[in-house]
């Protein structure tokens, strides 16, 4: 499918809105607060998978959704909506990280048009910070556990 996509436009902004949920007939399947898309899917189950299967899905994802300017961003907001529980999941896997979907960050949060657009209408800054906060957060909390233990 990678060699397809990469030969013919039309095919790759199809495959990347099916894999995005923009097609219209599968938005309204979608129960209340939840993403539709195969990438969103993706994003959400990475560190279930097997490293072949990851490393599968964020090729065809990059091949698809990177690839044109419209994709791209909506890409990157859809990233930006997972980006907490992408980072925790990335923290507490026990497989390679260098196989995880985290890895997209670096192309989508330092094009500077995407990362201007990002902080000014989807809090990008925020999410990154927060998820930041709460993961410090997280291990002082029990590194604290750990020393009262220690001290009775």
């Amino acid at each position: 499918l990678q060699n397809f996509v990469s030969q013919e436009q039309s095919l790759r902004l199809a495959v990347s809105q099916v894999a995005l949920g923009e097609e219209s007939g599968l938005a309204s399947w979608a129960l209340a607060g939840t993403s539709v898309g195969v990438a969103a899917g993706v994003m959400q189950n990475d560190c279930h998978m097997w490293k072949a299967a990851r490393t599968a899905w964020h090729r065809l994802l990059i091949a698809t959704t990177l690839m044109d300017t419209s994709t791209k961003r909506t890409m990157a907001i859809l990233f930006t909506k997972n980006y907490g529980s992408i980072l925790k999941d990335f923290i507490r896997d026990d497989h390679d990280h260098s196989f995880s979907i985290s890895s997209l960050s670096v192309q989508l949060y330092t094009t500077p048009t995407l990362a201007h657009h990002l902080i000014a209408k989807h809090d990008a800054l925020f999410v990154v910070m927060n998820t930041f906060v709460s993961e410090c957060n997280r291990r002082c909390n029990s590194e604290v556990r750990k020393s009262s233990i220690l001290l009775n």
